[in-house]
């Protein structure tokens, strides 16, 4: 029997939390961390959003537990649960004060992986929205593997954000599901929107869930105290 088939990796529960499925993981081996640090220095989000996702999708089990793919907070929740029980619980950040100009008003910060939580701009579900008394959406939180193919914001806009997260149209007694539908035809449907409606469903995109960790620090210039959240993909490295 080979050394590496004697080897048990630590094994930690997790709750998925767009599905609130339960589910396991265990920390990353060296190679992985060697592909998220190259990741890291290559500063190409495609890269980097795409090796997070190999290594969250390699380390938890069962897959079933994604559902119907793991939303971008899902990924990030669950990679820093991840990075906490394979490097350290506290990681450090530089903090910036946001109002003063100092060029020193700025403070290393240790933060408690542990304490990252889900964020959810717009209580309650709003996945489902109505636009008048015969027309109503429902929207479906963007998936990594949209995230991925529209990373682009620039060039590929908003639209093509809410073409993705279009799950059902219900119009009068009819329901079209849109993974059914021909996709320009979709397309054509959403371009026929007023303004006002097609706004309603950006603001869906806008105000999706994101994961954050809270912090807490003293400027060193002014000395004021800091109450701020750390957030974005590139902070759960």
């Amino acid at each position: 029997m080979s050394i590496l088939s004697k080897i048990q990796a630590p094994i930690y529960d997790i709750t998925i939390p767009s599905t609130g499925k339960k589910a396991k993981f265990r920390p990353f081996f060296v190679k992985e961390e060697r592909a998220l640090l190259a990741a890291y220095e290559s500063e190409d989000t495609h890269v980097m959003l795409n090796t997070l996702l190999s290594v969250v999708e390699n380390t938890i089990e069962p897959k079933s537990a994604f559902g119907a793919g793991l939303t971008a907070y899902d990924v990030e929740y669950i990679f820093t649960h991840i990075r906490a029980k394979s490097v350290g619980e506290w990681s450090t950040v530089i903090m910036r004060c946001d109002t003063c100009e100092d060029e020193n008003a700025k403070t290393p910060v240790n933060i408690d992986l542990r304490t990252v939580e889900i964020h959810y701009p717009i209580p309650g579900d709003s996945s489902l929205i109505k636009l008048n008394d015969k027309l109503m959406i429902q929207m479906r939180q963007p998936t990594v593997d949209s995230l991925i193919s529209q990373l682009d914001a620039d060039k590929i806009g908003k639209r093509e954000s809410v073409l993705q997260a279009i799950e059902t149209i219900f119009l009068g007694d009819d329901v079209y599901h849109a993974a059914e539908e021909p996709p320009e035809e979709i397309a054509e449907f959403i371009d026929s929107l007023t303004s006002k409606d097609f706004s309603k469903l950006e603001e869906f995109i806008e105000n999706a869930p994101y994961a954050r960790i809270p912090v807490t620090y003293t400027c060193p210039v002014c000395k004021v105290e800091k109450h701020k959240y750390i957030k974005g993909l590139k902070n759960f490295f």
